[in-house]
């Protein structure tokens, strides 16, 4: 990361440091002890204060999932603002009600007379597969303290070698503006973050000069021409090429001379290279390209019209676009005809069958886990989005297109890793997992039976721990709720035995 950078936001400072920690320099009432005059429950309602939350940080690049948070406040507070901040520059807060001004941090008004206020929160993610303890604070802004709830971030990154192939190839820019290596480096990791999620489907290898590649001429979206691979290659060729053209816009589509993908020599419904046009200017801004894809600089730049366009957000959309989301491909041009995709896993996710508009892009269309806009919904996110990142619901589209996608986390449900549990009696042991998957922190309960005496369940990890009292054979009926917007619930019976 580059020099120190300072945000402001209402009456705080926040200065940015380099490991990408907020600093946090306020008046003296930072340095005062903490008070509990704020109150923070959970989406099941509990309080949540002293207990703490938890984020997940998904496996692979991806928005992350939003919890719920109802912030209990004092309804007598005149100023009738809540201010909240985070001491992780990646924290992420939604846009409703928000008046600070700002990407980092959140201000909303609360109504005369009442007493709570909603906050979603998540994580913006990170590539390093470690867990993280980060702090949240709420203040009214007539308070001179600050009530801190502790943030514990679950990195779920696997750093698993990539199963598909993006071969990105800039042999044919005319332009010159692609040898940059910054601009190279930040194309290709969008590219990677696109293979990661997509599973080894077995698609044959391309010989040296089978495939033809349409793309346009410098001049932008007038003329084009074609070329063929030079080598051999298996996966995806994606050609980038320099443009400059009047309407100052950035595309990317599959080849409309090239062959379908196979497998073992059968035809897949898929495409086999394409190509992404990178506009000079910058994308629909004459303030040219910000090019830093590092995590903690996620909020510089959100790719508006009165600012520099984001090179990772614009191409990552732009690859999306040449690797599914076009007419060519058989079922999302069916989709675009009827202009709605219908296929029951995605309906199961969305509640609904989304919308598909002339553009190829799924508008007002807003993933629930993470409250980040969808295909070409990316400027209607629910949270305060700045770069642009792939979402579960990008990856059920793809799937839909007829990619086969890796088991990656975001798609491990509720289950219960064993039912049948084995103890010594008066043997102390801790951390006892009865519960995978899902969204935590969980809402765990005994619906039926007890545990031994001396065991106990956590409420919020469905851990068990302690040393049973009482030799036997105890049988239990255990529920778990998550914090998934579905509101996910399982059930199951869990045998314990506890033995000399």
């Amino acid at each position: 990361m580059g020099p120190m950078k300072q945000y402001h936001g209402d009456d705080n400072l926040l200065i940015l440091g380099m490991n990408g920690r907020l600093l946090l320099a306020i008046s003296a009432a930072l340095f005062t002890a903490y008070t509990n005059a704020i109150t923070v429950h959970d989406t099941f309602g509990r309080d949540v204060t002293k207990q703490g939350i938890v984020l997940l940080d998904w496996d692979g690049y991806m928005a992350n999932p939003a919890i719920k948070l109802t912030v209990e406040v004092d309804p007598k507070d005149q100023t009738q603002v809540l201010d909240v901040r985070s001491d992780c520059v990646r924290m992420m807060f939604d846009r409703a009600g928000d008046i600070s001004g700002g990407p980092l941090g959140k201000s909303m008004r609360i109504d005369p007379g009442q007493n709570k206020a909603e906050v979603w929160v998540s994580i913006y993610p990170d590539r390093d597969g470690k867990d993280e303890d980060w702090t949240m604070e709420f203040k009214q802004r007539s308070q001179k303290s600050w009530t801190a709830l502790m943030v514990r971030v679950i990195d779920q990154d696997k750093q698993t070698p990539p199963a598909f192939n993006i071969t990105t190839n800039y042999s044919q820019d005319k332009t010159g503006f692609l040898k940059d290596k910054d601009i190279q480096q930040t194309i290709n990791q969008a590219a990677a973050d696109w293979t990661y999620f997509i599973d080894d489907m077995k698609f044959d290898s391309v010989p040296k000069g089978d495939e033809t590649t349409t793309l346009w001429t410098p001049e932008g979206f007038v003329n084009t021409y074609t070329a063929k691979n030079d080598k051999p290659y298996n996966g995806f060729l994606l050609y980038f090429v320099g443009i400059k053209g009047p309407d100052m816009r950035s595309g990317g589509a599959p080849s409309y001379d090239g062959k379908k993908q196979t497998s073992k020599g059968k035809e897949l419904p898929l495409l086999r290279s394409g190509a992404v046009e990178v506009e000079l200017q910058g994308s629909y801004t004459k303030y040219g390209w910000y090019v830093d894809s590092s995590d903690s600089n996620w909020w510089a730049c959100g790719s508006q019209s009165n600012e520099q366009a984001d090179l990772y957000s614009i191409l990552l959309h732009e690859m999306g676009h040449a690797i599914a989301f076009e007419a060519n491909y058989p079922f999302f041009g069916q989709a675009l005809k009827k202009r709605e995709l219908k296929e029951a896993r995605v309906e199961e996710y969305l509640g609904n069958d989304p919308a598909v508009d002339q553009y190829c892009h799924f508008d007002h269309c807003i993933d629930p886990a993470s409250g980040f806009g969808a295909f070409g919904a990316e400027y209607q996110a629910r949270m305060k989005v700045r770069r642009w990142l792939i979402t579960k619901t990008h990856l059920l589209l793809l799937q839909a297109v007829g990619y086969r996608i890796r088991p990656v986390s975001c798609f491990e449900a509720l289950s219960f890793p064993s039912t049948k549990i084995e103890l010594r009696l008066g043997k102390e042991f801790s951390s006892i997992s009865l519960i995978k998957g899902g969204l935590p922190a969980y809402r765990c309960s005994l619906t039926n039976g007890a545990l031994p005496k001396g065991v106990s369940l956590g409420e919020y990890d469905g851990k068990l721990s302690g040393a049973p009292l009482e030799e036997g054979f105890f049988e239990i009926d255990l529920r778990v709720d998550d914090q998934s917007p579905t509101g996910a619930t399982a059930s199951a019976k869990i045998a314990i035995k506890v033995a000399r």
